[in-house]
């Protein structure tokens, strides 16, 4: 039967006792016999009974001493329990976030491994909008600085990693726009040099939030198509598509009000976007709202790139099907794209509930599976390159012949 093995293991030790409590040691090795060596970074070390010493500074001083008291100490985390409800629940938050990263560590890891890229998402609005506060919501950190931060090639920008549905997530956090041509001009330009300095390959077509205060009754400050003007480069093809309408601030509203102003953006200031491809959404300042807008843009964002892939395999099956090699690439390949879409689906369902190693497990499937499509696209891109050579060359070499031809009856009639 297969061992679970804990996110977390707390030992416990009183600060009153001036010697530590049972073998650490031994309790190390009996550890790593059942969860294997790299166990002991999940260890928390926490003191209690600190209401059973006089002096505070005594236990420091104790703390210290138990810090010095061997390196197999110093691998763990120490932390401090003061018996009390919220000490306790401080704790545990403290913990649960600390194993919650270290889940969302680990599947990046096995993500990288898999070959998946990035699904990078920019937060485009007007200072002010809820940006940087969407990032807090996402991320569980509602002090300054929001996120887990990326590197960024300017202070202008801020990057954060998340893990939506399974799928590894970037969101970019970007200036306020407020007004200013330059500005907007300027910000998919710092958007594509960090993605060039970020990433050797360019990740898959960008999404973009656009986000507006819902409680403005003025007009936007800037409006959707310049975005979409802007991004054109970054997002690709279909670029509306790639863009949400993020409408924010509806706590400060009447309903009634702020369901008019939606109306009022929807059919003038927004129509055309809308008409071609981008959603409006009402983000409600919760980090339920926040992740149900990011799902959505990932299935979206994942779904384009099947529909990307499944129009390539179309195309050659009808270049291809022409002969016995390319009847067996064709069904290669439509049996790999099947088999990939499912894996897909199954991390996407499997991401709510499934244990970290089960994860681990579809995205190593996820991987081969990958490596043996990338193949066989490769193969038949190389293929139809080839037929394609050999028609020109067949053109070229028929034009030569009528020419020929025809010179030759002109030279017979002379």
């Amino acid at each position: 039967m297969k061992r679970t093995k804990p996110s977390v293991i707390l030992y416990f030790q009183p600060i009153s006792h001036s010697h530590v409590v049972g073998h650490p040691l031994k309790v190390i090795e009996m550890l790593q016999e059942l969860w294997g060596k790299d166990v002991i970074s999940r260890v928390f070390f926490v003191t209690t009974m600190w209401d059973e010493i006089e002096d505070p500074a005594d236990g420091q001083e104790r703390l210290t001493e138990l810090e010095d008291q061997g390196t197999i100490l110093r691998e763990y985390t120490l932390l401090k329990h003061l018996d009390t409800r919220d000490s306790s629940m401080r704790l545990l938050d403290g913990v649960v976030q600390w194993a919650k990263k270290q889940v969302e560590i680990q599947l990046t890891e096995d993500m990288d491994r898999a070959g998946v890229k990035d699904i990078i998402i920019a937060l485009v609005g007007s200072t002010g909008t809820g940006k940087s506060s969407f990032v807090g919501k996402v991320s569980g950190d509602t002090g300054e600085g929001v996120g887990h931060s990326l590197t960024s090639c300017t202070s202008n920008i801020k990057a954060t990693r998340c893990v939506v549905n399974g799928f590894n997530v970037i969101l970019v956090d970007t200036p306020g726009l407020n007004h200013t041509n330059k500005l907007e001009i300027e910000v998919p330009k710092m958007i594509s040099n960090w993605l060039d300095i970020t990433y050797e390959t360019r990740p898959i077509p960008l999404a973009v939030l656009y986000f507006h205060r819902i409680s403005d009754n003025r007009n936007p400050a800037s409006t959707p198509i310049k975005i979409l003007r802007d991004f054109q480069k970054l997002c690709g093809n279909n670029t509306a598509s790639r863009v949400s309408l993020v409408t924010t601030m509806w706590d400060e509203v009447e309903d009634d009000v702020g369901e008019e102003r939606l109306k009022e953006l929807k059919e003038n200031y927004w129509s055309m976007m809308i008409s071609r491809g981008s959603t409006a959404f009402k983000y409600l300042n919760t980090q339920d709202s926040a992740m149900q807008l990011l799902g959505f843009v990932v299935e979206q964002t994942i779904g384009q790139e099947e529909l990307q892939l499944h129009e390539e395999i179309s195309g050659m099956k009808l270049e291809l099907q022409e002969t016995t090699t390319g009847q067996e690439l064709c069904s290669r390949l439509d049996k790999l794209e099947n088999k990939r879409n499912d894996i897909l689906r199954r991390i996407r369902v499997e991401s709510k509930t499934a244990e970290q190693e089960t994860m681990r497990d579809l995205w190593k499937e996820f991987a081969q599976v990958k490596a043996r499509l990338d193949s066989a696209l490769t193969e038949s891109r190389t293929l139809r390159t080839t037929r394609m050579r050999m028609k020109w060359i067949k053109i070229i070499f028929a034009k030569m012949v009528v020419h020929r031809w025809v010179d030759l009856r002109r030279r017979g009639r002379k």
